[in-house]
């Protein structure tokens, strides 16, 4: 659904856009979700917001897992191709394999992701994203301090790879956590999977949220593989955390109420939520079909093209090479 201009959030992207002053009181942010392999989703959200030219027009990017590389690659000015990613690089055994689980190795090897797809098949220019006009933030969860931790201000490539891998890394299946200044971090969706919280406590007034699940799609109980790995795994790298994971259904339930505007953010800040239609089918977390793949970029450069009032594409955007759908 086509959302009018007068939406607070769009009228101030509208208004830096045209090149009118920044308001020191109005702080942007855009925030994205992840969700493993259904990230593809916001890849073809921030392609989408790459074509409309709106690159550097937040002034932060906030994001979790899969959608802090995906703001990687956006805030690079290389959104399209980072998106690639999903269905030419990390759709096969080298990233995803289920049997490793019975080698004790990473059933999904995010080291594969960042160290050979990031630094070299789909190189990000990271020298861009450390002098991008918008911050970027990856959200990680921090074990130690048992809170969302926001990883930004980096100094250099390996502090940018770091926080990207501790964002990414699946608890028990994903390898061991990332050490960053001495603390343990895993995957942001421990403690957050929708970071609107981490742009709230970094002062945001207006927020973009992209959000990988269809609209209208409710919070998923927890799957049997965390229900019997992942909660084990916390607990025994803290007391308590695999109980408090037990309970993330309701947390994320919270999360996509704040985000689609069912329940008001706690200092009141304008949520712009843009999600694939109800009528698109959920992209499972551990995807590979290329084909299907595809589609969800494409699902997700539509939403984002819809949010914005710009008719959909007649035909697939070329910078994603959607060559399984043309």
């Amino acid at each position: 659904m086509t959302r009018p201009v007068a939406h607070p959030v769009l009228a101030e992207i509208e208004r830096r856009r045209a090149g009118g002053p920044r308001d020191p009181d109005i702080r942007l942010a855009l925030v994205i979700e992840g969700g493993g392999m259904r990230g593809v989703v916001c890849g073809g959200m921030v392609a989408g917001l790459e074509a409309l030219g709106l690159t550097e027009v937040f002034d932060e990017v906030i994001g979790s897992s899969a959608g802090a590389i995906a703001g990687a690659y956006f805030v690079a000015g290389q959104a399209a191709f980072g998106t690639r990613i999903f269905y030419e690089e990390i759709n096969n055994r080298r990233f995803i394999w289920k049997p490793r689980l019975f080698m004790r190795r990473p059933v999904v090897s995010v080291d594969f992701l960042l160290d050979d797809v990031c630094r070299d098949a789909k190189r990000l220019d990271w020298r861009a994203v450390l002098a991008a006009r918008s911050r970027l933030v990856c959200v990680a969860a921090n074990l130690d301090r048992e809170c969302a931790a926001a990883l930004t201000g980096f100094a250099d490539d390996k502090a940018l790879f770091a926080a990207m891998k501790a964002s990414a890394r699946i608890p028990a299946v994903a390898g061991p956590p990332v050490v960053i200044d001495g603390e343990r971090h895993v995957d942001a969706g421990v403690f957050e999977n929708i970071p609107l919280a981490t742009a709230d406590s970094r002062g945001a007034t207006h927020v973009v949220a992209l959000l990988t699940r269809p609209e209208d799609t409710p919070a998923p109980e927890l799957e049997r593989i965390e229900r019997l790995l992942i909660v084990p795994w916390l607990d025994r790298q803290k007391p308590g955390l695999g109980a408090g994971y037990r309970l993330s259904p309701a947390r994320y339930a919270g999360e996509l109420a704040r985000a689609r505007g069912v329940a008001p953010c706690p200092d009141g800040a304008a949520v712009l939520a843009i999600a694939p239609t109800a009528a698109r089918p959920e992209i499972s977390n551990i995807e590979v079909d290329a084909r299907i793949l595809q589609q969800g970029a494409l699902d997700g450069y539509t939403a984002v093209l819809d949010a914005f009032g710009r008719p959909a594409p007649t035909t697939p955007p070329a910078a994603l090479r959607l060559d399984r759908l043309g």
